[in-house]
């Protein structure tokens, strides 16, 4: 059989390999193109079966491809799957009104895209399809083919109270109320929440238990001394993470403490929902930090160039070449022998850190704790015991800094041109960062180019400003 011809257009380089990488191990022919004309150019020698694309790229964006392509006839059938970031309104409008067949969120999973793909085609090829439904997004037409009660059969038996032992639990054995009640809210919310994140459904409903779950009071059964059975829970808008982190030290504790925020940092890390952060206590200290949907600012790589343990173009040549490897980027370096292990731990420590910064921003929430589980073994022998108390000092701190820089510096997407002014009376520091503002720069590209963390570039930014040495841009 003729292997199925994909095109893939992405002005990223690491997504497209990415993408390019799955798609060909799976069987796909696949070709490639950095932008939107060369796209067409691609198209135009030799049509293909579909079509990834980004919708975001400069110049010519995923709606004008859309468009060149609805004004000829050797590609307007082209099933196109929209490449976009979550919460894209643009986009969704582009797949209502344009007849695009799909879209997927960044980031998705290597299984995500190829499920896409190999459902994209299989519809496309079964002219029943009509037109609206292939606007609707894969897991919100799933989703909505199942009302609630299809669904309170299977998800019943996952929320099985504890001491249950039982493999499934039939609708007819479900406890009376208020048990009733609570298994058909966490439906609810399921069902909402795969409705909103798309395709990614294995990695959506993963989330959205642990989620869900985390929002249960206790169960007086649930308290017993089992590894992994979660032994606390709370609303920090009415518990504060300081005090629970406090509570933590005092009583030495060893667990995995679990925040997921509500509510969206006004600046810095958080790209939308689904935010989830994994603090690893150990005898009270902190031993390991992991967050799921941060900008790539927190990623290890930047903290790494940032301590001088590797170069930057030296990481960016071994992160291209680091497609199918399984350690953890930190292991493989320190394996490759491009760092020390010192250096790993000292990069990892600051990463904690400002993961641990990050988190104390948020003001509503849900946490909780998950009694002795140990710290990930794909992560190594990661063990950096940071005392809490040092961690809440530097980062209440900063709290209180970043809500009076956020009323200057609105947005990691914000963009400052210089001043002719005096430079004499400002340090080096701030002479380093000025010399790299340009109108063309957002403070998300300025940091990146700086090498420095995310907090210390938008104070410098907040005192240049006072400064009168830049100015913002509309």
């Amino acid at each position: 059989m003729q292997k199925p011809r994909v095109v893939v257009v992405d002005d990223a380089p690491a997504i497209l390999k990415a993408v390019e990488s799955v798609l060909a191990g799976a069987g796909y022919a696949v070709r490639t193109a950095p932008d939107g004309p060369q796209g067409l150019e691609v198209m135009r020698a030799d049509p293909p079966d579909l079509l990834l694309l980004d919708f975001q790229m400069p110049g010519m964006g995923g709606e004008q491809v859309c468009r060149a392509m609805q004004a000829e006839p050797a590609l307007r059938d082209i099933p196109v799957v929209l490449m976009t970031t979550k919460g894209d309104g643009a986009a969704e409008r582009v797949v209502q009104q344009m007849g695009v067949a799909d879209y997927i969120t960044k980031p998705f999973s290597p299984d995500a895209i190829l499920a896409l793909a190999s459902y994209t085609l299989e519809k496309h090829r079964t002219p029943a399809a009509t037109s609206v439904d292939q606007s609707l997004p894969r897991a919100r037409r799933v989703a909505e083919e199942h009302d609630e009660q299809t669904l309170v059969q299977p998800l019943a038996a996952f929320f099985t109270t504890a001491g249950e032992t039982t493999a499934r639990a039939e609708p007819s054995t479900l406890p009376a109320e208020p048990e009733e009640g609570t298994r058909r809210l966490l439906i609810r919310h399921l069902m909402q929440r795969l409705r909103e994140l798309g395709p990614g459904v294995h990695d959506a409903v993963t989330q959205a238990v642990d989620e869900a779950l985390s929002q249960l009071p206790p169960v007086s059964s649930a308290l017993q001394v089992d590894p992994g059975r979660p032994a606390l829970w709370g609303d920090f808008s009415l518990v504060p993470i300081p005090e629970v982190f406090q509570l933590m030290t005092l009583q030495g504790q060893t667990g995995l403490f679990q925040v997921w925020p509500d509510a969206r940092v006004a600046l810095g890390g958080v790209v939308g929902g689904n935010t989830r952060f994994d603090v690893y206590f150990s005898q009270g200290k902190i031993d390991f930090v992991q967050a799921t949907n941060l900008h790539e600012e927190f990623l290890l790589g930047r903290f790494l160039v940032a301590t001088g343990a590797i170069d930057r173009a030296e990481l960016d040549g071994l992160l291209r070449a680091r497609k199918g490897h399984k350690k953890l980027l930190g292991q493989q370096l320190v394996a490759l022998g491009h760092v020390t292990r010192e250096q790993l731990n000292a990069a990892l420590r600051d990463q904690c850190s400002e993961l641990v910064y990050e988190l104390l921003r948020f003001q509503r929430g849900t946490f909780c704790l998950r009694k002795e589980v140990p710290v990930p073994g794909d992560v190594g022998d990661a063990r950096l015991a940071i005392p809490v108390d040092e961690l809440l000092l530097e980062g209440l701190r900063r709290v209180d800094e970043w809500a009076v820089i956020e009323k200057h510096v609105a947005s990691f997407d914000a963009r400052f041109e210089t001043e002719r002014r005096s430079t004499e009376r400002l340090t080096d520091e701030e002479r380093y960062v000025l010399t790299q503002v340009g109108p063309d720069l957002t403070v998300r590209q300025l940091i990146a180019r700086c090498g420095m963390r995310p907090f210390d570039v938008c104070k410098i930014l907040y005192r240049l400003l006072l400064a009168r040495q830049i100015r913002a841009l509309p």
